[in-house]
């Protein structure tokens, strides 16, 4: 994942569903919710119209958040930049917005003769 952005939603705007709470950050209920879009590496696999769902696994486990939206059409024909919804906690969700700007790539690591892959954000 590179070139992370912040992605502010049409379902957002004049929405009395959403209501701003930080920026872009948004209340549903008792959630908070905030997009992004990245471009894909070359290699990184699609499935189900969605790029790089383990790297997309490992960055929710890191903040304790779930995808509430995938923007399916966004998503569907486009090879060229992936869209997606995350939801949680108010403090998990801003922290999660550290990766914009960012690259988020799997590491291979090698300790005590084990190979690990790990999350890598910078």
């Amino acid at each position: 994942m590179k070139n992370i952005k912040n992605f502010v939603a049409e379902k957002y705007k004049n929405n009395p569903e959403y209501t701003a709470v930080a920026e872009d950050i948004y209340q549903m209920g008792n959630e908070y919710v905030t997009s992004f879009s990245f471009e894909p590496e070359i290699g990184e696999e699609k499935i189900g119209g969605l790029f790089a769902p383990y790297l997309l696994e490992d960055l929710l486990d890191t903040y304790s958040l779930y995808i509430s939206d995938f923007y399916g059409a966004l998503n569907k024909n486009n090879e060229q930049e992936c869209f997606f919804e995350v939801a949680g906690d108010l403090e998990e969700v801003k922290q999660c917005r550290e990766i914009i700007g960012k690259h988020v790539y799997h590491q291979t690591i090698e300790e005590d003769g084990e190979e690990y892959i790990t999350l890598t954000i910078e």
